[in-house]
């Protein structure tokens, strides 16, 4: 009897080895490395001027996995000049939304961090204003189990009588690592827009889950003259959605309570370009 208890419990510890394993590399998650930006509609030539209104929505958008998040991207995309995502996902399905909705008329750049489901997940930044420069950063370290790196999309944008140009920073910070791995992200994110010396703004999914990583991402960003922004109707109890901002005229930041169809909230930026 003992042996065979023996052999059963053996049996049943190899056959849950083997589900853990599979568990922990699922199939249907690859990460392929894709050396250039996905770019979707013709560049806009016009350009920001200073003084001017402008609105940016910052959102973490789930891989649009909540029912009726596509249907509040497409009505909030009518009211924003630029709109940076986070965890977008690039099926056929979506990119055929888009092309049939207001998405549709912005320029639309996507950093790629890996393939899920066969399609590239990252970040995206879509804006109506003419691009001056664009290049993104892949992490320097990768999260564990799906060994996948997260991508910093950063834009630089023509302004009107204005020697300098905008820079939107579009950030989706590693997960699920150690602090000094964290860190090392985050040197990295913050090194692309040090030598900015025009108009500047930071903001995404930091993935800032504790005090520890909060504290050094303001630290880092207090370094080169950028102010982390309080929100209106903030109450969250862990901020991981952050905006930070250098050289702008800020009208109004805050939370977007109503919009409930990610596991994120959204935020919303009015500001406009001052005279240099």
């Amino acid at each position: 009897m003992i042996k065979i208890a023996l052999i059963i419990t053996s049996t049943l510890a190899i056959c849950f080895c083997a589900a853990e394993v599979a568990f922990l590399k699922p199939p249907l998650v690859t990460y392929t490395p894709v050396a250039e930006l996905i770019k979707d509609n013709p560049a806009p030539q016009k350009k920001v001027t200073i003084d001017q209104t402008l609105r940016l929505l910052v959102w973490n958008i789930y891989k649009q996995n909540k029912k009726g998040l596509v249907s509040d991207l497409q009505d909030l995309s009518t009211k924003y000049d630029f709109l940076a995502l986070q965890e977008i996902h690039l099926t056929q399905s979506f990119h055929q939304k888009i092309k049939e909705s207001p998405l549709n008329q912005h320029h639309i750049i996507t950093a790629p961090s890996f393939n899920y489901l066969g399609s590239p997940t990252g970040v995206s930044t879509l804006s109506r204003w003419h691009i001056f420069n664009s290049f993104f950063e892949r992490s320097p370290v990768y999260e564990p189990i799906l060994n996948s790196p997260k991508t910093s999309l950063f834009i630089d944008y023509s302004i009107s009588d204005h020697k300098q140009s905008l820079r939107i920073g579009n950030v989706h910070g590693i997960n699920f690592v150690r602090h000094k791995k964290f860190k090392k992200h985050m040197e990295q994110v913050f090194q692309a827009i040090r030598y900015h010396q025009g108009p500047l703004i930071l903001a995404g999914d930091f993935n800032t889950r504790n005090r520890q990583r909060l504290k050094l991402v303001v630290r880092l960003a207090e370094h080169i003259g950028l102010k982390l922004l309080p929100l209106e109707n903030d109450q969250r109890r862990t901020a991981l959605d952050l905006v930070f901002v250098r050289g702008l005229s800020l009208k109004k930041a805050r939370l977007l309570p109503n919009i409930k169809t990610s596991d994120h909230p959204a935020i919303e930026l009015v500001f406009s370009i001052p005279k240099p």
